[in-house]
């Protein structure tokens, strides 16, 4: 009869222990989504930002590209001033 009763005790000592770790694993689990919704909120305006900087850039780029060829244009353009046969 007294192993029986210990092998009770023994037993609602397990699930004691095991009740215990689950909490931990949820106490960590809370922390990790914590982290998780942080990281999420502080990603979206970085990501903004990055596309509103490649889209400044790009502008850009088309800018000097635009302003590039012109200057080419004017460049190979006759001069009708210094040119008396135009």
């Amino acid at each position: 009869m007294a192993s029986r009763i210990e092998k009770i005790q023994e037993a609602e000592q397990r699930v004691a222990d095991l009740q215990a770790k689950l909490e931990l694993v949820q106490g960590g689990l809370q922390r990790v989504e914590a982290a998780a919704k942080a990281a999420g909120e502080v990603r979206a305006p970085a990501r903004r930002g990055a596309v509103i900087l490649a889209a400044v850039l790009g502008i850009g780029l088309v800018a000097l590209l635009v302003a590039r060829r012109r200057r080419r244009s004017t460049d190979d353009a006759p001069d009708e001033l210094s040119d008396p046969t135009a």
